[in-house]
């Protein structure tokens, strides 16, 4: 059960921090010159695909090495490590 509640919990924390990435962007995007409208939208998206790309092989690896501990680890480590970032924006 801890693991289900787990994964559960980061499910619903990476959904509601994909709904307030967007919306940070979106309002970044208004602020555009009409010339390059749309360019910081499609440098998040891409990026974020290419995270997703690398993260789940990466993830894989890891659950199969070294078991569920290791990945739940990494996913509670790395977001607080890029939150003092976000407080930059």
């Amino acid at each position: 059960p801890f693991l289900a509640v787990s994964l559960l919990l980061f499910g619903l924390g990476f959904w509601m921090a994909d709904v307030m990435g967007d919306s940070i962007v979106a309002e970044k995007a208004k602020l555009e010159p009409p010339e390059c409208r749309g360019s910081i939208q499609s440098s998040c998206y891409s990026y974020r695909f290419f995270g997703l790309m690398a993260a789940a092989p990466l993830s894989t690896y890891i659950y199969t090495a070294f078991g569920p501990y290791y990945v739940l680890l990494l996913l509670t480590i790395l977001p607080l490590c890029i939150l003092p970032f976000v407080f930059m924006l």
